[in-house]
């Protein structure tokens, strides 16, 4: 099972209740201070970064397991590759890149975004232990197409399928305690896509439909990207093994 947090309320209590079932803990976690703050804005507008780091720090060392997110919008691609050095250098090694979807990215971005994680690629070897979770089958691109099955905090079941919110009856299925065959739910990507072309179809169909296309588009190419980790690590244990 799988439970994501922000880190912000996590405690002891909490991590030795991960341990002890075996969780997973998806953080949601963007980078450096300057890079969270802005994406991640408090209610209250604090400076909450500090908490985060004593959380964090605190599950590295809990023998929980867990892993990173870090979302990428266009506006900040620049920085992605000294986000994740700096996630790095905290002693983090499970990292899943998450490009903005929702959002239409200009062909300059995207070609920054694919550079970006060139560069992560490249440093990877100097990073022991460092696992790029995109270049694995956890993650499936393009994203927008790749439907999961989610339950709420309320219990509420629902399709993460493209720009539509949880609550929106075009992906909720229903109450956990009600909807039996989870495990049939679930949509292939061809599925997904035709679905989510005939729900845009219906609301500003140029608009959503050119974002639809453009998120499509900007996911192969991050996969193209991504491979190259996977081509290095191949590599690098190719060398280590003729040592």
């Amino acid at each position: 099972m799988l439970i994501t947090t922000n880190g912000l309320l996590l405690s002891a209590r909490m991590l030795d209740f991960f341990r002890e079932h075996d969780m997973l803990v998806d953080l949601s976690w963007d980078g450096e201070r300057a890079t969270q703050l802005a994406h991640r804005r408090s209610a209250s507008g604090r400076d909450y970064f500090p908490q985060l780091l004593e959380n964090t720090d605190a599950l590295l060392g809990s023998g929980v397991r867990y892993q990173i997110t870090m979302v990428v919008p266009p506006e900040s691609v620049e920085k992605l590759f000294s986000n994740v050095k700096f996630l790095v250098g905290r002693g983090h090694r499970r990292i899943q890149i998450n490009y903005a979807g929702a959002c239409f990215w200009p062909r300059a971005k995207s070609a920054e975004l694919l550079r970006q994680v060139g560069l992560v690629c490249a440093a990877a070897p100097d990073w022991p232990g460092f696992k790029l979770l995109n270049a694995t089958e956890l993650r499936w691109e393009p994203a927008l197409v790749n439907s999961s099955i989610v339950v709420d905090y309320d219990g509420t079941i629902f399709r993460d399928m493209g720009f539509y919110q949880k609550k929106d009856p075009a992906v909720a299925i229903g109450p956990l305690g009600e909807t039996e065959g989870i495990d049939e739910l679930g949509l292939t990507p061809f599925e997904t896509f035709w679905r989510l072309s005939r729900i845009y179809s219906l609301e500003k169909p140029s608009y959503m439909m050119k974002l639809l296309i453009n998120n499509i588009v900007v996911g192969q190419l991050f996969e193209l990207a991504c491979r190259g980790f996977t081509r290095r690590a191949g590599r690098h244990k190719r060398a280590a093994e003729n040592l």
